[in-house]
């Protein structure tokens, strides 16, 4: 959530660096302008007071000559303000590249999340199937045995009914381990 907060606090300093440089641009253009016309006023306050026609030309030389270094200072600033909004413009257009790449990767992210979340639920929902497909097994088998004990009335029939019985629970025990030990090989797979 740190790298959203960015976007707009980077969006909001270069709005107001933008801001700032047309409102500095305003100011520069304003004080040239000021002193363009004080520099206009002060020669025509001259040419009014000495109405000389070789003074006029010296002044009016030096006055293009003052507008022609107005005018380089004023295609400096502009190539200095274009250089500022050429690196804000860079810098935002990298803050979105990355802001888009944080985004699909996170998208990316969570749907596996939702993909493992999905298998461990069908995996879980699975093992509680055989849980008590096994404890349905175990019951039936413990009253195989008290009815095969409470039916055999001779020692012989009894050790062989007890000997088929634990035969039967270790065939039971082998085939349920075997069960877990895929069960557990899928989910490692799965995962």
């Amino acid at each position: 959530m740190r790298f959203f907060a960015l976007t707009p606090v980077f969006l909001f300093i270069g709005s107001v660096l933008f801001i700032g440089i047309a409102t500095m641009w305003s100011n520069l253009k304003q004080k040239i302008s000021d002193e363009l016309s004080a520099r206009v006023a002060r020669i025509v306050n001259d040419l009014d007071a000495k109405n000389n026609t070789p003074e006029i030309e010296n002044i009016f030389s030096k006055l293009t000559a003052e507008i022609k270094k107005i005018n380089t200072r004023d295609a400096e600033y502009v190539s200095e303000a274009q250089k500022i909004l050429s690196m804000v413009n860079n810098a935002t257009t990298r803050l979105d590249n990355i802001e888009e790449t944080c985004r699909n990767d996170f998208d990316n992210i969570s749907s596996e999340f939702t993909s493992i979340k999905t298998s461990i639920e069908a995996l879980r929902n699975e093992m509680i199937q055989r849980y008590a497909i096994a404890q349905r097994l175990q019951f039936d088998f413990d009253q195989l045995s008290v009815a095969n004990h409470s039916s055999s009335s001779e020692s012989s029939s009894s050790r062989l009914s007890d000997s088929s019985l634990e035969e039967n629970r270790n065939r039971f025990k082998r085939v349920f381990n075997l069960n877990r030990e895929q069960d557990s090989l899928i989910i490692c797979l799965k995962l």
